[in-house]
């Protein structure tokens, strides 16, 4: 993201000639516009950048003929995140490219929510019954398989909470009732509910075994969701910590210590490792932009709840400053690249 255009062009031209030795640097310029890069200027996407069809036609030629050659070197795992997010356009390209060469050293591993089949509920069906078809001759098993992610068995959802509480000896039957019957299968929300108990000072924890205070959970209000556990966490913090977390929030759920510092030049610093001690976020071995500390959100989910406290006069306040950073940080990195 720090990189110049020039830079991002070079790598990228680099990287397509590596696999395909032929009119190289054009394919590259033409793949690269398609994909969103800025070749906008170079000689062989003038010619065409105003033909869109042209354009996506050879882009998805393209990036076929860069998939084959990498996987006749190699078996390939194309992995894709959150497909929910995407357009029609790139899950139509998803099973274009599929169609063109079915007989690839490749796996595609496509994660999605829900929410996509009830915008495109024949999607799965349609790259069934499509792969199939072109597949037939060639395979004697299906090339497609849907798999649903289930939440924990009740067997598992009580072996990860005694892997949790494994400094809690006897675990008390109505804190496993509680949090396995709350978190219903779901891993992250029995984690968080077990550290909101800490938090409340009903699970005490010290360097030996671990005390539970059964009269302070039936005294206290458990929240019934997880958005509800996770505002109880943000609102242990002091008020520092809160303004520090807000801050990284309106940034995205990836953010660098350095712009958290511009957004503000009050007394609501907290050192960032504090937050980090508290797995509300975690520290990145690499980073974006030199000089930096790179972070991350434990979770989506934690930075949207977070995010939703910031007031909305300060979101637009935040997001002029976080834009101002990142062109700043952006041109000083493609000075040091070039």
């Amino acid at each position: 993201e720090s990189d110049s255009i020039a830079r991002v062009q070079y790598k990228f031209r680099a990287g397509v000639a590596e696999m395909l030795g032929d009119a190289a640097e054009m394919k590259a310029d033409i793949l690269g516009q398609w994909l969103g890069y800025d070749f906008s200027q170079t000689a062989h996407v003038i010619i065409i950048q105003d033909d869109a069809e042209q354009l996506k036609n050879r882009g998805l030629l393209y990036l076929s003929q860069f998939l084959t050659a990498a996987a006749e070197k190699r078996p390939l795992i194309l992995f894709l995140e959150d497909i929910h997010w995407a357009d029609d356009a790139s899950l139509n390209a998803i099973l274009n490219i599929l169609r063109r060469e079915p007989n690839l050293r490749l796996v595609t591993v496509a994660i999605t929510r829900p929410s996509l089949f009830q915008r495109w509920p024949t999607w799965q069906e349609m790259g069934q019954i499509n792969l199939n078809a072109v597949a037939a001759e060639q395979f004697n098993e299906p090339t497609y398989h849907l798999v649903h992610v289930l939440p924990l068995s009740v067997t598992t959802d009580r072996e990860l909470l005694t892997e949790i509480l494994q400094k809690v000896d006897p675990i008390p039957a109505e804190l496993f009732d509680l949090v396995t019957g709350r978190a219903a299968g779901n891993p992250f929300y029995m984690e968080e509910m077990v550290k909101m108990l800490i938090d409340n000072g009903i699970i005490l924890t010290s360097d030996g075994a671990w005390q539970v205070d059964i009269g302070r959970l039936h005294e206290r209000q458990i929240p019934s969701t997880l958005t509800g556990v996770l505002q109880s966490r943000l609102d242990k913090l002091d008020t520092n910590a809160m303004v520090t977390l807000q801050r990284a929030s309106a940034i995205g759920r990836v953010f660098w210590d350095a712009a958290v510092k511009e957004l503000g030049d009050d007394d609501h610093r907290v050192d960032l490792q504090q937050l980090q001690a508290r797995e509300f976020i975690y520290k990145r071995d690499k980073t974006s932009f030199s000089g930096t500390v790179e972070y991350l959100f434990k979770h989506d989910l934690l930075r949207d709840v977070t995010y939703a406290t910031v007031l909305k006069k300060a979101r637009l306040l935040y997001h002029q400053q976080v834009a101002a950073w990142l062109i700043m940080a952006a041109e000083k990195n493609g000075r040091s690249d070039e």
